[in-house]
């Protein structure tokens, strides 16, 4: 009896030392899986599609990432006076003439995409939505600028903010511009608004 008693005691003893390690282990699971890089990252925002704007836009994005708080800061130089939608996407290069893949003189959101992939962030007034509405995106000549717990956009995105190497593409040219109809639009948008103006890619400057 006192063997079986023993034999009982111990096996309990397991099972509660097995519980513990499943549960620090789930533990030390969750907290990596809201692990993120620290530091800055820089992308400069280079011009393509140059034709559509006498005024060539270029312009920069800032992100610091420091304890659960990422601060995002962008400016953009342009003279279109129309919303530029700003997302960062999961490629890692951006799109040159090369990608026109119709020849029609445009690289197009859609020839776009199948270089910078889909998006990853998008750059508006609700940061961790997808929902691209146009009117939570900044307009013509901006300054940008938003904040969130890291934790927090990481569980909105369902993934870790691994910044370095993705692509922001800046979309908006004015109206007047009348695209031919080979210019892809992006969902219910004009091809106008759905044309990509400008590209950076992200990089890591200090950690």
């Amino acid at each position: 009896m006192n063997k079986i008693i023993s034999v009982l005691c111990l096996l309990v003893l397991t099972s509660c030392g097995v519980k513990k390690e499943s549960s620090l282990l789930a533990q030390k699971s969750s907290t990596q899986e809201l692990e993120m890089p620290q530091g800055s990252f820089k992308a400069i925002l280079r011009p393509y599609n140059l034709e559509l704007s006498g005024w060539i836009p270029y312009g920069m994005t800032d992100i610091k990432m420091e304890g659960d708080k990422i601060e995002i800061k962008s400016w953009l130089d342009d003279s279109a006076n129309v919303v530029h939608m700003q997302n960062i996407h999961f490629g890692s290069r951006c799109p040159t003439m090369k990608d026109d893949i119709n020849h029609d003189g445009y690289v197009d959101f859609n020839e776009s995409k199948e270089v910078v992939k889909d998006i990853f962030l998008a750059l508006d007034h609700d940061l961790g939505s997808l929902s691209l509405d146009e009117n939570t995106y900044p307009i013509g000549n901006f300054t940008y600028y938003a904040n969130e717990s890291i934790s927090s956009l990481s569980r909105k995105l369902n993934q870790n903010l691994q910044l370095t190497g993705k692509v922001i593409i800046i979309t908006g040219a004015t109206p007047d511009r009348l695209l031919p109809r080979s210019v892809s639009q992006e969902n219910n948008q004009t091809r106008e608004s759905s044309i990509p103006i400008a590209c950076g890619v992200i990089e890591r400057i200090s950690y």
